[in-house]
């Protein structure tokens, strides 16, 4: 893995866990979230991850709302812009 800083990858890992705790917070887009893909406070504490994940990515093929579709888009916008400056910048 030659030019392949590890802690530049490992930090963009973190950060990318950070802004999914805060865009998903009840806080910021979590009630909305919840709304949009019918689930409670309960389901999702008792959820299995590999489902949640694969509802997540399937989100515009299975012909979600809007505002799911910009929330879910939006994270992952944020999450991959700031993983591929911390990535490219910290050489």
């Amino acid at each position: 893995m030659d030019g392949v800083n590890i802690w530049a990858v490992l930090v963009a890992a973190v950060v990318s866990f950070l802004v999914g705790g805060v865009w998903f917070s009840m806080a910021c887009f979590g009630k909305t979230w919840m709304r949009e893909v019918k689930l409670t406070e309960e389901q999702i504490a008792n959820a299995n991850m590999k489902k949640v994940f694969a509802f997540a990515v399937n989100g515009l093929f299975e012909q979600k709302s809007w505002r799911y579709t910009l929330i879910s888009g939006g994270y992952w916008v944020v999450v991959l812009t700031l993983m591929g400056a911390i990535i490219g910048f910290w050489r």
